[in-house]
């Protein structure tokens, strides 16, 4: 199912997810598996869309909680749950780079994983072939480098920023992996704490905004040009 540029229908119909985790570890450059996982779907109107954030790791029921976009769900059951929906649906699974692919197949049982790949969807050379065609960026690098939130700004330059984390995202999964082990109810995190879980999910939601913003631009700018 999974091609290289889809129709400003298929992007609008997809499922748009993004991944946050602890980082890759320095001794032997793994990712972990992740801490978390957000899924935008875009309403059917082009307007809008429905968030969700899933957590994986059972220590973090307090931040679901706490969080009224969050739930918990086994990593596994998660995306089998979700395989059903975009099977039914017969719709794309939509992610920014090869990460996000690569750590399902790490993480997902072999059979899960070898069914849900045929619907993923890798955005990032799409995005690429765009600045290239448009000169979004104005220099020779063609995106080569350039972050999703360097993309988004330059695709739309006069849009607001989505949201940040000046400690980053890894640094915040950390942090509330250390809260999550030694307090176990929301209302015992601290201020800043609870701050951390509601930035970290904000962030994650921005990510995934992003993503489908761009492929909305994308579908149509390709549908109308026709650079295939």
């Amino acid at each position: 199912m999974s091609r290289d540029l889809l129709s400003k229908t298929e992007y609008r119909d997809a499922v748009y997810f993004d991944f946050e985790g602890v980082g890759k570890s320095k001794v032997d450059k793994t990712s972990p598996e992740p801490k978390l996982c957000g899924f935008f779907r875009p309403h059917l109107t082009g307007t809008g869309g429905d968030f969700e954030c899933t957590c994986f790791d059972a220590t973090w029921k307090p931040i679901v909680s706490g969080n009224k976009e969050a739930i918990y769900q086994n990593f596994n059951d998660c995306f089998l749950t979700l395989l059903d929906e975009i099977h039914a649906r017969d719709v794309y699974l939509v992610h920014w780079t090869n990460h996000e692919r690569d750590i399902l197949k790490t993480y997902l049982r072999e059979d899960i994983f070898e069914s849900i790949d045929t619907y993923l969807h890798n955005l990032h050379p799409v995005a690429k072939k765009y600045v290239r065609v448009t000169n979004k960026f104005g220099d020779k690098s063609q995106g080569k480098g350039r972050s999703l939130s360097e993309f988004y700004q330059a695709i739309y330059p006069s849009r607001e920023e989505q949201p940040v984390l000046e400690i980053g995202a890894a640094e915040a999964c950390r942090r509330l992996n250390n809260t999550c082990n030694t307090t176990k109810r929301w209302r015992r995190f601290s201020e800043k704490q609870q701050t951390y879980a509601r930035n970290l999910i904000a962030y994650n939601k921005g990510d995934c905004l992003s993503t489908w913003l761009i492929a909305k631009r994308l579908g149509s700018f390709f549908e109308t040009n026709q650079f295939r």
